[in-house]
C-alpha cells in the first residue's frame, strides 16, 4: 500500500532550493553590510562596478541555453541533448577567450587586473548546465548542498579580507571563484551520477534547433542585463564611485528578495514546461494561479520594503548611507515587476516564443539606456531608481500588450481586473 505524503514531493523538494536561495541572499546582505561599513561608499561602489562587469560577462557567456535545456532534458535521449548544449557552450567560452586574448593589448593598464578576472571565470561557465541536468533529475536537495557549503567557504575567506582590511582585489578575487568552485563541483556531482562519457565530440546534429531557440533568448537576457545594469555604469561614469556606493546598497536589498520569485520559478518549472497544451482553458486557469501566486508574493515583499527601508537601510549600512533609504523606498516598484516577470517567463517557456521575451528585452533596454543618459547625470540617483521601475514594469506588464497579448490577458485577470 502507497503512503499519501502530506505535501507533494515536488514542494518538498522545492523547500530545499527555498532554503538555499534564502540562506546565500543571508550571507550576500551581511557581507555587503560588513563591505560597506569597512570600506565605506567609494570603495564599495568601485567593487559594485567590478562584480557588475563580470554578471555581464556571465551573462553573455550564458548563450540562453538554460531554459531549452531543461526542456529537452524532459525528453528522451537526455545523454545527446545535455552533450549537444555543452559542446556549444565549450566552443563558445574557446572562442571568447580567444577574442579576450586578441584584445589584451588594447585593454588599459589599470583594468588589466579585471580582465584577467575575467579570463580565469570564463572556461568555468561550461559547467553551469550541469546545474540545469540536476534539477531535471529532482536533485535539488544534492544542489542545494553543494551551493550552501561553497557558498560558506568563500563567505569565511571573504570575512577574513574584510576584518583585516586587506585590499580590495583580494575581495574581487573571491567574488569571481565563488561561481567558478561551486560550477565545479556541480560537475562533480553530475559526473559522479553518470555511468555514460559526459562528452562524446563532435554531435552537433541538434546545433540549428538548439541555437534557434536559444539565441532569442540569449539576446533577451543581454537585453536584461542593458536595463538593469546600465545605471549603474551610468551612475559611475556620471556620478562617480560613492554614487555608485549609495546606489547598490539599495538595489542589493531589493536583490535579496529575489530568492523568492527564483523559488517559486524553480519549484514550477518543471511541471509547466511539460504542462499539456490539449486543453487550453486549463492550460490558463494554471497560469492565472501561478501569477496570482507571484502576486501576492510581490505585494508582500513590497509593502514590507516600503515600511521599514530607513530601518533596514541604518541597520544593514550605517549612518554613511541614509540615502540609500529613499532609493530602496523608489525600487518597491520595480520589485513587484520582477515577481511579474518572472512568472511571465514561464509562460515564454511553456509555450516556446522565445521571440516574445526578445522583443520586449530589446525595446526595454533602448528605453532604460535613453531615460538613464537623458536623466540620471542631471537628476542624481532617485531618477535612476524610477528609470529602472518604470524598465521593469514595462519589461514584465506593459510590453505584453504589443507582443504576447494572451499572457497580457492572464496577467490582467491575475491581478483581479476584468
Amino acid at each position: 500500500m502507497k503512503i499519501k505524503l502530506a505535501f507533494p514531493i515536488e514542494n518538498i523538494r522545492a523547500s530545499f532550493l527555498v532554503a538555499e536561495k534564502i540562506y546565500r541572499s543571508l550571507i550576500s546582505i551581511i557581507l555587503a553590510s560588513l563591505i560597506a561599513r569597512t570600506y565605506g561608499p567609494a570603495e564599495y561602489g568601485l567593487l559594485a562596478f567590478i562584480t557588475t562587469n563580470l554578471a555581464l560577462a556571465s551573462i553573455f557567456l550564458s548563450l540562453g541555453l538554460e531554459g531549452p535545456l531543461l526542456r529537452q532534458l524532459s525528453l528522451k535521449d537526455r545523454i545527446n541533448h545535455l552533450n549537444s548544449f555543452l559542446e556549444i557552450k565549450i566552443a563558445a567560452c574557446l572562442f571568447a577567450t580567444l577574442i579576450s586574448l586578441m584584445c589584451w593589448p588594447l585593454i588599459q593598464p589599470s583594468e588589466h587586473f579585471l580582465y584577467l578576472l575575467l579570463l580565469l571565470y570564463i572556461p568555468f561557465t561550461c559547467l553551469e548546465l550541469f546545474e540545469v541536468e540536476l534539477l531535471s533529475n529532482n536533485q535539488q536537495m544534492s544542489l542545494a548542498k553543494i551551493k550552501i557549503f561553497c557558498c560558506s567557504f568563500i563567505a569565511i575567506v571573504k570575512a577574513v579580507i574584510i576584518f583585516h582590511q586587506l585590499p580590495l582585489n583580494l575581495l574581487l578575487i573571491t567574488y569571481a571563484a565563488e561561481p567558478c568552485i561551486t560550477n565545479a563541483c556541480i560537475f562533480m556531482l553530475a559526473k559522479k551520477n553518470r555511468n555514460r562519457k559526459l562528452i562524446s565530440l563532435p554531435f552537433l546534429s541538434s546545433f540549428k534547433s538548439i541555437i534557434t531557440e536559444s539565441m532569442p533568448l540569449w539576446v533577451s537576457a543581454l537585453g536584461i542585463a542593458a536595463y538593469t545594469r546600465v545605471d549603474q555604469i551610468i551612475i559611475a561614469r556620471s556620478l562617480g564611485e560613492q554614487q555608485l556606493g549609495i546606489y547598490v546598497a539599495a538595489t542589493q536589498i531589493i536583490s535579496f528578495f529575489n530568492f523568492i520569485p527564483v523559488a517559486l520559478y524553480n519549484s514550477h518549472a518543471a511541471s509547466f514546461l511539460s504542462l499539456q497544451k490539449n486543453n487550453e482553458k486549463i492550460s490558463n486557469e494554471k497560469f492565472v494561479a501561478l501569477f496570482i501566486k507571484f502576486n501576492k508574493a510581490a505585494l508582500a515583499s513590497s509593502i514590507f520594503i516600503l515600511l521599514c527601508a530607513d530601518s533596514i537601510i541604518n541597520l544593514a549600512y550605517g549612518e554613511k548611507f541614509q540615502a540609500s533609504a529613499l532609493i530602496l523606498k523608489t525600487l518597491t516598484i520595480s520589485n513587484f515587476f520582477v515577481f511579474m516577470g518572472v512568472a511571465h517567463s514561464l509562460w515564454i517557456l511553456s509555450n516556446q516564443k522565445p521571440l516574445v521575451r526578445l522583443y520586449g528585452t530589446i525595446a526595454t533596454a533602448i528605453l532604460s539606456i535613453t531615460l538613464n543618459l537623458l536623466l540620471t547625470p542631471h537628476f542624481g540617483l532617485v531618477s535612476a531608481a524610477i528609470v529602472a521601475s518604470l524598465a521593469q514594469s514595462f519589461a514584465a506588464f506593459f510590453a505584453n500588450y504589443i507582443w504576447a497579448k494572451e499572457s497580457f490577458i492572464l496577467q490582467i485577470k491575475s491581478l483581479g481586473i476584468k
